[in-house]
């Protein structure tokens, strides 16, 4: 048991990779907890005697939150491949999906992020020049600040559908981060 244990860690540990199930945990909160068990544990635990479903079975057991509503083992290819709304993954079904309308939130709350680095900036550029008593260039950034603060993705943000169609809603007078 000793020698069978040792050779698939010597020959797995060489072997980097994920397996091919997930666990999908539902959080109290709706969201999701994806644990995602490595090919070389399920190993160790199969070299032990378990079967590979109760080795997927025993890192649920291990990892699930103690508060998760459901678990579910699923296949890794079922989840999201884009990541940029991660937070916004609820459980639909045999699958983590994105919630749109928690995405949108999380959207705005980038765009008024990097909107807001941008006013702090404009704001020291204007006490800049409020000190070298530059009128004109004073103007110039309180349009700058006005129109930033002004900022309304709301109608664009509230029509997107998809998480590729709110991804490519971001104002062209604040950097993307």
């Amino acid at each position: 048991m000793y020698r069978a244990l040792l050779l698939a860690f010597l020959v797995l540990w060489t072997t980097p990779g994920y397996a091919v199930e997930c666990i999908i945990a539902e959080r109290p909160d709706g969201g999701v907890r994806i644990i995602i068990p490595t090919a070389q544990w399920l190993a160790v635990l199969q070299a032990r005697g378990m079967t590979r479903a109760e080795a997927v079975q025993a890192v649920s057991d291990k990892d699930a939150p103690k508060d998760a509503l459901s678990v579910q083992t699923v296949q890794c290819d079922t989840l999201p491949q884009d990541r940029r709304f991660r937070n916004a993954w609820v459980r639909g079904g045999d699958r983590a999906v994105v919630d749109m309308p928690k995405a949108r939130v999380i959207h705005k709350a980038r765009i008024m992020a990097a909107r807001d680095v941008e006013v702090e900036a404009r704001i020291k550029a204007f006490v800049t020049a409020q000190i070298d008593n530059n009128i004109g260039e004073q103007n110039r950034l309180r349009g700058e600040i006005n129109a930033l603060k002004g900022l309304d993705m709301s109608a664009g943000i509230s029509a997107a559908t998809t998480p590729d169609a709110l991804d490519a809603i971001w104002p062209g007078s604040v950097p993307r981060p």
